[in-house]
């Protein structure tokens, strides 16, 4: 007897004398709707799976008894994923697999749920958000599911592995799926039969275009016949495919250089090209041999020395382009398929492309400039050297002309002027008894020729010296301190000092600076009227000076000229020295000196 689901109208059979027979419609109940998608039969239980739209529905062919399985029954025994049944197929261990819209549900020969996966559940399973049209087993055990969005998946003891159109297949939508006696797995889709060989890892794409019947499958329409052929249905009507004679053709496309051009300038094709320093752009067309199917050939190209990573090329664009490639050499290697998945094994095409840099950054040029700029800048260096050293020479002979200058003029000011201040100092002793008035007038003139002597003395010992440190620069403060003590009993002078760094003065700075000293100390003990006075020196980085007072201070705004503040100012001005000066009347003064 021959079953058949006739499109609203439900299920007949068919005797062999051609006799046809009403069995099961939504009219008598056995179905819950006319529109079947699929039969499957099982001989030994004479069992009839029957896929509807609103369920799967199980007939005992012989006591024509129905049992109805679907999404929304409240009985656990016959719930499934969905109600929406495209396909069922018991497998070789007796466990029978139901597709619906939104899942699978594996059953046992008792008809017991053993396995459930939901596609419509992101957590559930690896197959998601896709509607399962079909399922097979191949000779090894492998499950295999057809789906209409996601292509095929394998499945082995729960581990899931997917084909697709990025891994070979003509198309993701699966209309049926079917194995054959050589372990093969045919895939049928809206795109055209898809051939999956396992021992070779190869998939083959079969269409119009190459021979096949139809390239457009029909849903749920695959059925193996007994002699080994396979059944499928197409918009073509239907087609019969005989696995035993069919021999996957040779697939592997071999890729050339159909055209070539340098700076837009075409040149010949080769397998080799030269490009010259003021060559900016080079451009390769490709094609490959593949007449019956152009259009689906794919195309890669890498460029070793500049990238290694294959690139496809977008659709019906078979052209190379590169401007301005580094002056270098690269090897371009090109390829082509008829599938993503057969680019692994196709054959590589190579080509050399070479820039030639400009002759200046050739390397028989460079080397010897290399070698000429090195001995130019020895000579350069030799004559800098020289020309330093003459110059060290002639400032070592000026600066010790200068130093015995110095010497000569310390020399004349001891002898001469020191004698002649010696002699008046003398003099004045000698007319120092006379009367009160001259007695006044020769002190004066003996506190000037005194003044004078320790000013001589004070040059003379800054002229002797290229450098002097801070620290002989104080000692000399600190014995002038100690010589004019005795003269101010009065006054308590306390001297603070702490020098970390021994700085290095000239000759104009140590002068200056002492004389700035002598004469803050000497303004202080002279004007301020105090009763103490404290100079604290202190030397790190920087040196600092200051001279304080409790006297009677000033105001700033009102002070003359005959303190010396112009001086002072001056002073600092020419060292570099910072001068600052804090006073207010009836509050003392401090003097702060900074370089």
């Amino acid at each position: 007897m021959l079953w058949a689901a006739i499109e609203n109208e439900g299920l007949f059979v068919i005797y062999p004398d051609g006799v046809f027979k009403l069995i099961a419609n939504a009219e008598n109940l056995k179905l819950p709707d006319n529109t079947i998608f699929h039969l499957h039969y099982q001989a030994g239980t004479g069992q009839l799976f029957i896929s509807t739209k609103s369920g799967l529905v199980l007939l005992d062919t012989k006591t024509l008894q129905a049992n109805r399985y679907w999404a929304e029954s409240i009985t656990k025994q016959y719930q499934i994923s969905g109600s929406y049944v495209l396909h069922s197929f018991t497998d070789r261990e007796q466990r029978t697999w139901v597709s619906s819209n939104t899942g699978i549900d594996v059953f046992d020969k008792s008809m017991n749920k053993i396995l459930q996966y939901k596609t419509n559940d992101d957590k559930a399973s690896p197959i998601k958000r896709t509607i399962v049209t079909g399922t097979t087993q191949d000779l090894k055990g492998n499950i295999w599911i057809a789906t209409l969005s996601n292509g095929v998946y394998k499945w082995l003891n729960g581990k899931f592995f997917q084909y697709n159109h990025s891994n070979g297949l003509s198309g993701d939508v699966v209309a049926g799926i079917m194995t054959d006696a050589f372990n093969r797995v045919w895939v049928a889709t809206t795109t055209g039969m898809n051939l999956i060989d396992q021992d070779n890892n190869q998939i083959f794409q079969l269409s119009e275009q190459n021979g096949m019947p139809a390239s457009d499958f029909l849903l749920s329409s695959f059925f193996a016949h007994k002699n080994g052929s396979l059944l499928s249905g197409s918009s073509e009507g239907l087609v019969m495919i005989r696995p035993d004679l069919f021999r996957p053709p040779n697939t592997l496309l071999h890729c050339y250089i159909t055209d070539a051009a340098i700076n837009f300038n075409p040149v010949p094709i080769a397998d080799r090209y030269l490009l010259q320093s003021d060559d900016k752009s080079i451009s390769l067309e490709i094609a490959s041999p593949s007449f019956i199917n152009a259009e689906k050939v794919m195309y890669q190209y890498r460029f070793l020395g500049l990238f290694d990573k294959w690139i496809t090329l977008q659709p019906n664009n078979r052209r190379i382009s590169f401007t301005n490639l580094p002056y270098k050499s690269f090897q371009l290697e090109i390829r082509a398929a008829e599938s993503s998945a057969q680019l692994e094994k196709a054959p590589i095409k190579k080509i050399f492309i070479i820039r030639k840099p400009p002759f200046w950054q050739n390397p028989f040029f460079v080397g010897p400039m290399i070698v000429l700029l090195f001995f130019g800048l020895l000579i350069l260096v030799r004559f800098f050297t020289k020309r330093k050293i003459r110059q060290q020479l002639q400032q070592s002979e000026i600066e010790h002309q200068i130093y015995k200058e110095r010497e000569r003029i310390s020399r004349d000011l001891h002898d001469h002027l020191g004698a002649y201040a010696a002699a008046i100092k003398s003099n004045i002793n000698h007319l120092e008894r006379k009367d009160e008035h001259t007695s006044n007038t020769l002190q004066k003139l003996k506190e000037n020729a005194d003044d004078m002597v320790n000013a001589l003395r004070e040059t003379i010992w800054v002229l002797q010296y290229q450098e002097i440190s801070i620290t002989a620069l104080s000692d000399r403060f600190k014995n002038l301190v100690n010589r004019i003590r005795p003269n101010y009993p009065d006054i308590a002078i306390e001297v603070i000092e702490n020098i970390e760094v021994d700085k290095r003065l000239t000759p104009a700075e140590s002068i200056h600076l002492l004389r700035m000293m002598q004469e803050v100390l000497t303004n202080a003990l002279k004007h301020a009227e105090c009763s103490r006075l404290t100079i604290r020196i202190r030397v790190n980085q920087r040196a600092e000076i200051e001279i304080e007072d409790d006297g009677k201070g000033f105001e700033l705004e009102k002070v003359s000229s005959g303190f010396g503040l112009e001086n002072l100012n001056e002073r600092a001005s020419e060292t570099g020295a910072s001068l600052q000066i804090f006073s207010r009347k009836g509050g003392g003064t401090r003097i702060r000196i900074v370089f």
